[in-house]
């Protein structure tokens, strides 16, 4: 069921979240053997500790302001309140604050190739289109949640 994914994570005892080889993200059920698919076109995600949130990098095209991060509540088999809460920038790491109130993200910003040449001083991730292209410096950042 997990099969080749890149990443995955216990949601509860039962149910288990990964990405497929397609880049949707699934629920998988332990108790059932049911598979459901939660998001299309996602890069990476992360659960919070209590496992209520998840924050997930979702790029819909090859445009930086396509790429954003979201963050929602996960209820079910449903990802309820998506709320885009970063653009622009491909994250190597996400992770929420014991509380839920922060999520630390991790990443590299980016820009169209069309918009200059292109000197990176770093080989772009694999989750990275090709049309774009990395700037040279990670980023590490916090957002806040009210």
């Amino acid at each position: 069921w997990v099969g080749g994914s890149s990443q995955a994570d216990w949601i509860n005892k039962d149910q288990i979240a990964y990405i497929g080889p397609d880049g949707s993200l699934y629920a998988y059920d332990l108790r059932n053997a049911a598979v459901t698919v939660l998001l299309g076109r996602v890069g990476s995600f992360q659960l919070s500790p209590d496992r209520k949130y998840i924050a997930y990098w979702k790029g819909k095209g090859s445009t930086t302001k396509d790429m954003r991060i979201y963050a929602g509540k996960l209820q079910g088999n449903n990802i309820l309140n998506e709320t885009a809460v970063y653009q622009g920038v491909v994250p190597f790491q996400m992770a929420w604050n014991p509380d839920n109130s922060g999520l630390l993200i991790e990443g590299q910003k980016v820009y169209a190739r069309e918009a200059g040449p292109a000197q990176p001083t770093q080989s772009a991730p694999s989750t990275v289109p090709s049309d774009l292209v990395p700037l040279h410096d990670n980023q590490s950042f916090i957002i806040e949640f009210e």
